[in-house]
């Protein structure tokens, strides 16, 4: 079922905190990466408009700019909420898939035996390094950071996966998958003319069936997550290449550059050349 969603938009940086959570009555999104890890309990978020189960003792990550909020509370819980800023991600040598699973979408959970015990040692860590004023705690917690998601990327074929929006436990709904493969499919066809047919007969959809059912996991149209990638790929290339913006708005599948600077300006709230000096 669809809901409208009323989103907050905020500009996190690199913060974190251990909290209990919060019921929130908006859908709020950041562009930054975020690593969730449960310390204790069980609760709810909202993703897009697709329902997760968190529960204690897991990892779970995903792209913040997809609107989301805790929603329900299924047992006193405690966790860990730790942001990255975007440039950071974009700079690490991070596996493809992975890189690709976060930015098509995907709830990112890991499953792995052992972890655990290390995560809640190593976010504790990490609190106090966000906390302090030291530029070298700061570089090392990002170091830190970039090894633990390496290893979520080792172990994603097997003991990750995007979890489930109905209960948290087991493989994803097959909804949820066909919106999956959609978003996989706008990111490996974003730079040349893409529309909505294009990307429901491609899993063999009908256009209004596949814009409905891709809206209701993401909260975002097809076309809307069409040109929120392409910005995130422009982002990329104004950080680590030194391509002219000309370039960048065809590289990136912008038909013109009056298009190319109003969606980046919308999505990034900044304009291209402000994004490349600032970082």
């Amino acid at each position: 079922m669809s809901v409208r969603l009323h989103c907050d938009v905020a500009e996190f940086g690199t913060a974190g905190a251990r909290v209990r959570p919060v019921i929130r009555k908006s859908m709020h999104r950041h562009n930054e990466i975020e690593l969730n890890f449960l310390e204790s309990g069980k609760f709810d978020l909202l993703f897009g408009n697709a329902r997760y189960t968190l529960t204690e003792g897991r990892l779970y990550v995903f792209w913040a700019a997809i609107p989301h909020k805790i929603v329900h509370l299924r047992q006193s819980s405690t966790f860990y909420w730790l942001t990255v800023p975007f440039k950071h991600f974009l700079s690490w040598h991070l596996p493809g898939r992975l890189i690709e699973s976060l930015l098509s979408g995907k709830f990112v959970s890991d499953l792995s035996l052992g972890m655990p015990r290390r995560d809640s040692v190593q976010f504790a860590t990490w609190m106090h390094d966000i906390r302090s004023r030291s530029k070298s705690r700061h570089e090392a917690m990002l170091l830190e950071v970039e090894a633990r998601m390496i290893r979520l990327a080792g172990r994603l074929s097997q003991n990750s996966y995007a979890a489930d929006a109905d209960d948290g436990e087991g493989p994803p709904s097959p909804a949820i998958l066909k919106a999956h493969q959609m978003a996989r499919y706008i990111c490996r066809h974003y730079v040349g003319p893409l529309s909505s047919n294009d990307v429901a007969e491609h899993i063999g959809l009908h256009p209004n069936y596949a814009m409905s059912l891709f809206k209701n996991v993401y909260g975002i149209s097809i076309g809307g997550f069409v040109t929120r990638y392409r910005v995130v790929q422009a982002q990329k290339m104004l950080v680590m290449t030194n391509m002219k913006i000309e370039e960048i708005i065809g590289a990136c599948g912008f038909k013109s550059t009056s298009q190319f600077y109003a969606a980046f300006k919308a999505h990034a709230l900044q304009t291209p050349h402000q994004f490349r000096k600032r970082y």
